[in-house]
């Protein structure tokens, strides 16, 4: 064995050993320590290993294969979103929250794959110690959530493992394989496409926990197997949707337009918002499984608002379409009492201004359904 290849499994060890002892023995690391600790060993294992550049002519492609992939898989669980839901992102979406997430993710992130790469090309032609670097990574990428798990509860050890570990299992070893193979540059793309955004966007599909980890497991697989079978068969540019520049940057430029226009109708950051209609109170004329898309109202625009109009509202946490029944004023407040079109009585309820929404422009029949048919069976 190698004098580097001893030092990487060296370094590996460490790592292995004094993460462990933070998660079962005593808590050393949070976000920003942690950042501390990866830079160490960045500056301990460039002094001990060194550095390799990158040496294949397939980076760019690998880069492009990628940012591709990752934009088919937002647009089509964004579709997906519109027939099973969003949820609300749990993260602060406030211009400092959104920072106080970013910065720590993308230094450990960034750090984390110069790591990998520093001791992955010292030990690329040994399958085994590779199999040690993706657990040792695996326990870098779980090691706060090792710290909350209740390892005396048979069924939460399960739970993170079909939850968490088998997915950063399956993502570390994609990376593993490109750094080994290419450089650490295209796990960075695919880390920061693929996982910052979480940080960010307002909602996400709600496919459920159970679901979402599927995902997470089948996708690093997905790419993986499309990457290797081009790289390995030198025929990495026929993963790319065209060997026409002209054609692939229109096409490229389609999926983008593709997905902004999903994302600004799904994201609640714009005018105009789709949701998906649950129930059958508004029958004949707005359906259960309906699409509506939603103008959102301003303050002088509600004021406005008329009765007849539908009216998209929030109501103990869910979001209702109901038809304005009445309007009364009291001073400056305004309240709105509602009913289903389908319903023999009014809301037992008002309707403030802080509760309003917008109103429906138009609607998409049936193209939620299947949103709903989910939705009810995991209720």
């Amino acid at each position: 064995m190698k004098r580097s290849q001893i030092k990487a499994i060296g370094i590996l060890a460490f790592i292995a050993l004094i993460l462990l002892f933070n998660s079962f023995i005593t808590k050393i690391f949070n976000q920003y320590s942690i950042c501390v600790f990866i830079l160490f060993l960045v500056v301990i294992s460039y002094y001990l290993i060194g550095f390799e550049k990158e040496k294949s002519r397939y980076n760019k492609d690998i880069i492009l294969s990628i940012i591709i992939y990752s934009t088919i898989y937002y647009i089509v669980t964004y579709l997906l979103g519109l027939f099973i839901g969003f949820s609300r992102n749990i993260y602060s979406l406030t211009l400092l929250g959104i920072i106080k997430n970013i910065v720590p993710f993308a230094i450990l992130v960034s750090l984390s794959e110069i790591l990998r790469h520093i001791i992955n090309s010292k030990i690329k032609e040994n399958n085994w110690i590779l199999a040690l670097s993706v657990l040792v990574f695996t326990l870098i990428d779980i090691t706060f959530t090792l710290n909350v798990t209740d390892f005396s509860d048979f069924s939460s050890v399960l739970k993170n493992l079909g939850l968490f570990i088998l997915p950063s299992l399956s993502k570390n070893f994609l990376f593993t394989y490109l750094s080994c193979k290419v450089s650490f540059k295209p796990n960075l793309v695919y880390r920061f496409i693929m996982e910052m955004p979480k940080y960010i966007l307002p909602i996400i599909p709600n496919f459920g926990i159970y679901i979402e980890s599927v995902i997470y497991v089948v996708i690093p697989l997905l790419i993986f197997m499309l990457i290797y079978n081009g790289f390995e068969k030198r025929k990495i540019k026929k993963i790319i949707l065209s060997k026409s520049n002209k054609y692939k940057k229109l096409i490229y430029s389609i999926i983008i337009l593709i997905l902004v226009l999903i994302v600004s109708l799904t994201s609640g950051y714009f005018k105009y918002q789709a949701i998906v209609v649950a129930t059958g109170s508004m029958t004949p004329n707005i359906n259960k499984g309906d699409v509506v898309v939603v103008k959102k109202l301003d303050e002088k625009e509600i004021l406005n608002l008329n009765v007849g109009d539908v009216l998209v509202f929030h109501r103990e946490n869910k979001i209702v379409v109901h038809r304005i029944y009445e309007i009364y004023t009291s001073g400056n407040e305004i309240f709105f009492k509602t009913k289903g079109d389908h319903n023999n009585a009014p809301d037992g309820y008002l309707i403030e201004k802080s509760e309003v929404i917008g109103t429906t422009k138009f609607k998409v029949s049936y193209v939620g359904y299947p949103t709903v048919i989910l939705y009810e069976k995991l209720k």
